[in-house]
């Protein structure tokens, strides 16, 4: 399964976001600046731990 990183560290944060305002989760908003730098496995890493789909960022 290929990634497109690019929009997945685009989206990610805003994710995040909803789930600090919602869930009072503050630990997402300290991701905000690990999302920036992370590699593409990192990246699929944290997506996955906040429950965000991947399947919305599958490329052919």
């Amino acid at each position: 399964m290929k990634i497109n990183t690019d929009k997945l560290r685009e989206d990610l944060p805003e994710e995040n976001r909803g789930a600090f305002y919602v869930g009072h989760f503050g630990g997402t908003m300290a991701e905000a600046s690990e999302i920036k730098s992370a590699s593409p496995d990192k990246l699929v890493e944290i997506t996955r731990r906040n429950g965000v789909s991947l399947s919305d960022y599958e490329t052919d």
